[in-house]
């Protein structure tokens, strides 16, 4: 196995470390912008609880469950490889092989900075619900799967 000490250094999106934290952080750049603009569809406790993952914030930021179809190619890729994770655990815990969970991290992120460049998550009142959803599934599953490797989810970059 070949490890190139210098790219480890580098703090660029050749980095998979790096591209991978850049990820989580601007998610949670995401999560700070909710704080900054006044929105029409989510309220002040709504955004505190965003805050706090813990706290079950889906069931009150859904309205109707029904409603969450995810319409262009890239909400649906994105939910598809979020999807994926609990399989990809699986398979790395089983089969000892945590490369698997830094490939699938790496895809993951690949996703998401497509989803947040081609998508508008905050417009100038609303956010749009069905995709913040989405960034805030991502923020989860970027986390914890950083947790299981030993590295930290950064909030800022």
């Amino acid at each position: 196995m070949d490890f190139d000490v210098s790219l480890a250094k580098k703090r660029t999106s050749q980095n998979p470390v790096y591209y991978v934290q850049y990820a989580h952080a601007r998610i949670e750049s995401i999560i700070k912008k909710l704080s900054e603009v006044k929105l029409d569809n989510i309220g002040e406790r709504q955004i505190s609880e965003i805050k706090n993952p813990d706290s079950g914030f889906y069931s009150e930021l859904i309205e109707d469950p029904d409603e969450m179809e995810f319409k262009n190619k890239s909400e649906r890729n994105l939910a598809w490889v979020l999807s994926l994770f609990p399989d990809v655990i699986f398979d790395a815990c089983k089969n000892n092989s945590p490369h698997f969970l830094t490939q699938y991290l790496f895809r993951l992120s690949a996703e998401f900075h497509y989803f947040y460049k081609h998508n508008i998550i905050i417009g100038k009142s609303r956010a749009n619900i069905r995709r913040l959803v989405l960034v805030l599934a991502a923020k989860i599953v970027l986390k914890n799967g950083l947790s299981v490797l030993g590295i930290s989810a950064p909030q800022k970059m």
